[in-house]
């Protein structure tokens, strides 16, 4: 290790955690000088006084990886950060907090300062209000090594007018390197997504969400297709604030479709919806015919998503008859439209290719049908599914227990499995004797739990749910409990992993519970969470398989700063 070079010693340091850097530390001195330094390479600032005073030009220039958390920088510091970190590479801007507004001096100004970050490689601005930072930086010079530009303010009720987002998108010649672009709130006719895809001949991933396509008359389809794009994800705007008339928002829908079918032939991946997955929208029936036209030029096709329609015999017809295998594939679910949706897909050839699979459901109202032998009837025929995520929209129903049992059950095969389950529990007496401990291959289990844990019978029969899941998964690396659970008394959930002797991660989020782990040899307490608190052992300390996780639904029972081993043996063991 003495004779590497700096450059390796410190892509190597890079993949250890802070904990093991600083025993590092102790090796030699060159390794304390090296590791320093490493440290200073990904440099994080969570407020604007952590910079004032900490970091000095000499230090600045050591710092490759930048990430500003709620910094509401003024004018000036703003101006000044290129001088501090000249060397900068990434730049990731942060914010959930209002900043103040910036007095944008002329653009000589502020251009000499910005184009000292020439060398930047990845922008993301993730902030509550709109940035400006960004386009002044793009505004500044030619970023020829620029591969990666996300720009998403959070807080936008309405999409930005035509002049900013032309402003915007006109910004983007200054990054023909560009690969990877995520825009948030943008206004863009036909003529303006032609002039982004002239200025960025290599963009393999578009993503624009709260998008409004504002159609012209005038414009004529352009021949030449956009080769290199592979990855399309368009969500319009749908907020309240926003409000389209029905008629609109379906031309406006079906000029876009008609736009991605004369522009794009090589896409992998086509994701077409809305912004608020959350607010029901209605599939728009006309949209049908387009959406055919479409998937007969795209024979790469891969990855399929589209809110605004359901998946009809004729669509999954047009897939066969174009040798489309789509592996990736999210169905909505409406009230009419379950039973048709899945038999048109167990008809097809789709039915042997799909190996990831989103349900979400959006009806708010009880069914005629029970849902979940709607779905169940269906996954159970997907033989080479891998990936399953079982979801909901808000104050719709999500799946039961006996679902999530069922699944484990008959899909052995699966290896991912997120699912949201509210059950009331109504036979709590029912036994899981019937169903065998089997071997499954799953290695990542994420269950939101949301219903009644009121008394003994109902906390017996979740923990006992708890444990089939976890024993009939040896290969587990990752697990992930959250929601929130009702609870009239004290009680204790169990999460025995000691059999899942690959487990690495294990995050629990429920709301009204204190966390208590403990080895189970000698059942002793070593961490505690406050309540409503979210824990990831695998962040507080060196995660062991050997671990059990109890959930209290009484958070006052145990004093930490007094309580005695003999206390928290007897908590452990309920």
């Amino acid at each position: 290790m003495e004779t590497i070079s700096e450059e390796t010693f410190l892509i190597i340091i890079s993949h250890l955690s802070f904990w093991d850097k600083t025993r590092c530390i102790r090796v030699s001195k060159r390794w304390r000088n090296l590791i320093r330094r490493s440290m200073l390479y990904a440099l994080s600032i969570r407020d604007h006084f952590s910079l004032h005073g900490a970091i000095d030009e000499n230090t600045g220039k050591q710092v490759r990886h930048l990430r500003l958390e709620n910094c509401p920088f003024d004018t000036f510091t703003t101006l000044s950060l290129p001088g501090i970190f000249l060397n900068l590479k990434t730049l990731n801007w942060t914010s959930d907090v209002p900043s103040p507004k910036l007095t944008i001096p002329r653009k000589p100004i502020y251009s000499q300062q910005f184009e000292k970050w020439n060398q930047l490689e990845s922008i993301v601005s993730l902030t509550k209000e709109y940035n400006p930072v960004p386009i002044l930086v793009l505004e500044s010079s030619k970023f020829t090594r620029l591969t990666t530009l996300i720009i998403e303010p959070s807080n936008s009720e309405k999409p930005f007018d035509i002049p900013y987002s032309k402003e915007l998108l006109e910004c983007l010649k200054n990054t023909p390197a560009l690969t990877n672009l995520t825009l948030d709130n943008i206004t863009a006719s036909p003529f303006y997504m032609d002039e982004l895809h002239r200025n960025l001949p290599k963009l393999g991933s578009l993503k624009l969400t709260g998008f409004c396509f504002a159609n012209s008359g005038a414009y004529k389809p352009v021949s030449q297709p956009v080769v290199r794009l592979k990855y399309l994800v368009i969500k319009f705007k749908s907020s309240p604030h926003y409000t389209l008339c029905r008629e609109f928002q379906s031309e406006q829908i079906m000029s876009y479709l008609l736009y991605v079918d004369t522009k794009y032939s090589h896409l992998k991946t086509l994701s077409i919806g809305f912004d608020d997955d959350a607010t029901p929208m209605p599939f728009i029936r006309s949209v049908e015919g387009y959406v055919i036209k479409i998937l007969s030029h795209l024979p790469y096709l891969k990855d399929y998503q589209l809110r605004v329609s359901t998946m009809t015999d004729m669509i999954l017809l047009t897939m066969d008859e174009n040798k489309i295998e789509i592996s990736n594939i999210k169905i909505y679910l409406e009230e009419y439209d379950v039973r048709r949706q899945f038999n048109f897909i167990l008809d097809s050839e789709q039915k042997d290719y799909i190996t990831n699979l989103e349900i979400t459901d959006t009806v708010q109202s009880s069914r005629a049908v029970p849902n979940d032998i709607l779905v169940f009837d269906f996954v159970r025929n997907l033989k080479c599914l891998r990936t399953l995520e079982l979801g909901c929209q808000t104050k719709a129903l999500s799946y039961s227990y006996e679902l999530l049992i069922n699944i484990v059950d008959e899909l052995k095969t699966l290896k991912f499995l997120a699912i949201s389950v509210f059950d009331n529990i109504l036979n709590p007496e029912i036994a899981l004797d019937t169903y065998q401990i089997i071997e499954t291959s799953l290695n990542f289990v994420d269950l939101n739990f949301i219903g009644d844990a009121s008394n003994k019978s109902r906390l017996k029969y979740l923990n006992n749910i708890l444990q089939f899941v976890l024993l009939s998964s040896p290969h587990l690396r990752t697990f992930s409990l959250d929601g929130a659970l009702y609870f009239e008394e004290f009680g204790t959930i169990s999460l025995d992993v000691t059999q899942n002797k690959v487990l690495t991660e294990l995050t629990v989020s429920l709301d009204n519970v204190s966390y208590y782990t403990f080895e189970r040899s000698d059942q002793h307490c070593i961490r505690y969470r406050n309540i409503d608190e979210p824990m990831n052992l695998t962040e507080t300390e060196e995660f062991k398989p050997t671990y059990s996780l109890e959930l209290l639904s009484n958070p006052d029972i145990l004093d930490l700063d007094d309580a005695e081993p003999k206390t928290k043996d007897k908590i452990a063991c309920q």
